[in-house]
């Protein structure tokens, strides 16, 4: 993978060594940090080591409510690293699970959100990527698709999109185009995380092609449904459930991969939402 963030560091990489400093910097994009992040929560027993994470400024006021022991540091902020012993990026935290505590995934807290917040038992936040949309074409639903998904709901449930700019209006028209219900959002979900937060909290569930909002509503303990490529490698994280489709990473997220065969989408398992919704 290419890095998101890159920083010329001259540290040595921090191999749990005690009594020291140490700077965690992110070198990934949104999503991957929000999954890997939260294993910040097995660092508590290094105590004996000063934390200080660099961090994209939109998630720092969800990780620092969360973890109260470690400094957070915008990462755009221009800071003396010399007053530091060792670093790791955030990509390289995996290494504090290993085959003899992998179970510790499964102890992972939940971010905890600082407002309170009202859920509508009968509204679902969703994100699609456009197939409009070059960037995002390898992840897209083709509408056929997509109105075989999200039909079954139509009677009882109102969306609300998480999408901005482009393809939250190509969505939204496809979903006025098809008479669907939908709550409009008038808040800034791209620039500020707790808006966000707020927004998939109100919700019961969350639907969407795979994305760095995904991350967030999994990690806030939604009830989050991703539909993901499953040729490409960068969407390892979601290959990672049991044979119920549920992924380990996550309390409660069920990963439903596809193929693109030319311009056919196939899966080996169609989400039946109905169903899903209904877990407990």
């Amino acid at each position: 993978r290419n890095l998101f963030n890159k920083i010329d560091v001259v540290l040595p990489i921090w191999n749990f060594e005690k009594n020291c400093k140490v700077m965690i910097w992110q070198d990934f994009a949104i999503g991957e940090t929000v999954l890997l992040l939260r294993l910040i929560n097995i660092l508590k027993s290094h105590n004996t080591v000063n934390f200080t994470i660099y961090l994209d400024p939109r998630l720092i006021s969800l990780f620092e409510h969360n973890f109260p022991s470690f400094n957070f540091v915008d990462f755009n902020v221009q800071s003396d690293l010399s007053v530091y012993d060792y670093h790791l990026p955030i990509g390289s935290m995996i290494k504090l699970i290993d085959n003899s505590n992998v179970e510790k995934i499964k102890e992972i807290p939940i971010l905890k959100f600082t407002k309170n917040t009202n859920q509508e038992k009968n509204l679902i936040s969703i994100f699609f990527s456009s197939h409009n949309i070059k960037d995002s074409d390898h992840k897209s639903i083709k509408n056929d698709q997509l109105l075989k998904l999200l039909t079954p709901l139509k009677q009882d449930y109102k969306f609300q999109i998480i999408n901005y700019g482009k393809s939250k209006q190509i969505l939204e028209n496809f979903l006025n185009e098809h008479k669907f219900k939908v709550k409009p959002i008038e808040k800034d979900l791209y620039n500020n995380f707790e808006n966000l937060s707020e927004v998939f909290l109100n919700s019961s569930m969350s639907i969407m092609t795979s994305c760095s909002e995904a991350y967030i509503s999994a990690a806030l303990g939604v009830k989050t449904i991703i539909l993901f490529n499953q040729t490409f490698t960068s969407h390892w994280m979601w290959h990672h459930k049991d044979s119920k489709l549920k992924n380990i990473w996550f309390q409660d997220l069920y990963c439903y991969p596809f193929k693109k065969i030319k311009d056919q989408i196939i899966f080996d398992h169609f989400p039946d939402l109905e169903k899903i919704i209904e877990k407990k």
